[in-house]
């Protein structure tokens, strides 16, 4: 949902927190679910998908990048 759903401008400002909590998540499936790691190779395979998604719903998009992150501040 992050690869679909974060905008750019904003993507950067939130790595180290995304990058820490993917960090958690796949520690927690490398222990606790390994077989869970099927699912890397689904993301993979669907990404260019979710990218031609994303790109459709950007186009349709009312309200910008500096305007949301007013709402999450």
């Amino acid at each position: 949902m992050l690869l679909k759903n974060e905008l750019s401008s904003l993507f950067w400002r939130h790595l180290p927190y995304i990058f820490w909590r993917q960090l958690k998540i796949s520690v927690y499936i490398l222990l606790f679910e390994p077989w869970m790691l099927k699912s890397i190779h689904r993301f993979f395979r669907t990404a260019f998908l979710m990218l031609k998604k994303r790109k459709i719903i950007m186009t349709k998009k009312t309200v910008d990048a500096k305007e949301m992150k007013k709402w999450f501040v």
